[in-house]
């Protein structure tokens, strides 16, 4: 698994694996490999299972990670 820093307003295109894992901090470095297991914050997208490779985050102000739908 692999970092990346996303910045606001930006659009990312990612080529969907079965499961993505994305989470927020600063706690890793870009392009550091990480488990997720040891990441906090962490939001686990399906695009299997959410039908879809068309996918929204919100980093809310309480720090989560959340589907805009």
């Amino acid at each position: 698994m692999a970092s990346f820093a996303p910045y606001p307003n930006v659009k990312y295109q990612i080529m969907p694996q079965a499961v993505y894992h994305v989470g927020a901090g600063s706690r890793f470095q870009v392009g550091d490999l990480v488990k997720a297991e040891m990441m906090s914050n962490t939001l686990a997208i399906d695009f299997n299972q959410r039908g879809t490779n068309n996918v929204t985050l919100v980093h809310g102000d309480d720090m989560q990670l959340y589907f805009q739908d």
